[in-house]
């Protein structure tokens, strides 16, 4: 009887305890490696109950100022009111939309129309006495009627301010005259006028008041009156403070830094000579003015200024070149 060497091996194996089979055949004593049982062997992982929150509780939302709060949440809360009002466009002299302005603390308020200032500045009327805090109340002598929204017609440029005389309307500016001191004021705003090609040439006229002023262009304003004076206006009028300087006593002039002795030559009319030198006559500003202008004192002197600058007051008159008089 032959014996199997497999069948006697594996006979060894139980005998001696082995635990598994090399590669060419024989027993090994390799530990057996057991593979994780699929039942109670395996952790329970236990998923979170959601029945029971452990959450902290949130905390109450903010209460809100009045000032805080949007204008759909001021309608909302009993404690505040919306204040409305409209904002002025001082540059376009216009009013915009009414909205509002700011919310604040319920209060009393009077239907009296006011005007207040917002901390940026802003200008805004309200149609009751109840200013919003922090802003300032402010004056107005005159309100815009038209509505920011509301466009320009050429048939309203003569009502319109310079702020607004723009597209569709003609500004014409000039330089309104003092004809005692024989001088014009800066270039400015005059009136807006309706489209009008104005070619350049120098030309007077009178507004409705009475004041008189010089243009540079060959347009004047509906309801000005041409005219021609005896004299051009020549010379700017000076910037320096005329109205300081007239008021010192001539002996205390010149200890004001911005005035200075005015010294003309006196005219004798009557022996049609002008006097060789000067005198001190006025107190007024450093002189500035080019040229030389005679100038008639209140007392009806007449005297003749070689710098152009007349003291203030003293109307200009036509200078007569005469010789120097005899000492």
């Amino acid at each position: 009887m032959t014996k199997h060497p497999i069948g006697m091996c594996a006979i060894a194996c139980i005998l001696l305890g082995c635990t598994g089979w090399g590669e060419n055949g024989t027993p090994t004593n390799n530990p057996r490696v057991e593979q994780p049982k699929d039942d109670a062997s395996l952790v329970d992982v236990q998923e979170p109950d959601d029945s029971s929150d452990s959450r902290k509780p949130e905390a109450p939302a903010p209460v809100l100022d009045c000032w805080q709060m949007s204008e759909k949440e001021c309608y909302a809360d009993n404690r505040c009111m919306p204040v409305a009002g409209v904002q002025i466009n001082e540059f376009e002299q216009c009013l915009m939309e009414k909205t509002m302005a700011v919310c604040m603390d319920l209060g009393n308020c009077s239907p009296i129309v006011t005007f207040a200032r917002s901390p940026t500045g802003e200008l805004w009327k309200f149609a009751q006495d109840c200013s919003p805090p922090g802003w300032m109340s402010a004056e107005v002598e005159k309100v815009p009627s038209v509505s920011c929204k509301q466009p320009i017609k050429p048939a309203d440029c003569t009502q319109l301010s310079k702020n607004l005389c723009k597209e569709g309307c003609t500004r014409i500016d000039g330089s309104p005259v003092r004809e005692a001191e024989q001088c014009y004021e800066d270039y400015q705003f005059a009136a807006c006028s309706e489209p009008v090609s104005c070619p350049l040439g120098t030309q007077y006229a009178r507004n409705p008041s009475g004041q008189l002023w010089k243009f540079l262009v060959k347009c004047i304003p509906d309801g000005w009156v041409l005219e021609e004076p005896d004299n051009p206006v020549e010379y700017p009028c000076p910037h320096d403070p005329h109205d300081v300087c007239s008021d010192i006593p001539l002996k205390l002039c010149e200890a004001n830094e911005a005035c200075k002795l005015m010294e003309a030559y006196r005219i004798d009319e009557s022996g049609q000579c002008t006097a060789a030198t000067k005198e001190a006559v006025a107190c007024g500003p450093e002189p500035k003015c080019p040229g030389s202008r005679c100038a008639r004192s209140p007392s009806g002197e007449s005297w003749h200024f070689p710098v152009g600058c007349t003291p203030a007051g003293w109307p200009v008159v036509q200078c007569e070149y005469w010789p120097a008089c005899s000492e």
